[in-house]
């Protein structure tokens, strides 16, 4: 899973074919941690999905577009936003929401 900058948000998200997950974080909040760890598991298991980390505190540009003010995990499609997740995110949920997206997607670039 790698850490990114708002700077590097278009390119590697935006503009990117295929799944992104994208982690919102705090690094002051515990759910923060509870989530990177679901998300940790995903990514070392899912070769269908890039994943990236973002502090919240840092991207005030992207936390406005997006309506985010608490820890949050974004998934995109080939650059369109998918849903966003910001209730408590079990990783059985976040596995198969991955799992359908990837169905009706077809075919991954990862």
């Amino acid at each position: 899973m790698k850490k990114i900058a708002e700077t590097d948000f278009a390119d590697l998200v935006i503009q990117a074919d295929g799944l992104q997950v994208v982690h919102f974080y705090n690094p002051y909040s515990d759910y923060s941690n509870y989530v990177h760890q679901i998300l940790k598991e995903l990514y070392e298991t899912n070769e269908n999905a890039c994943f990236f980390q973002i502090n919240l505190l840092q991207c005030e540009t992207l936390c406005e577009r997006y309506g985010i003010s608490t820890p949050s995990v974004l998934i995109f499609e080939d650059g369109v936003l998918q849903d966003i997740l910001q209730d408590l995110v079990s990783k059985d949920a976040l596995a198969a929401k991955l799992a359908v997206l990837a169905a009706s997607a077809g075919t991954w670039h990862n």
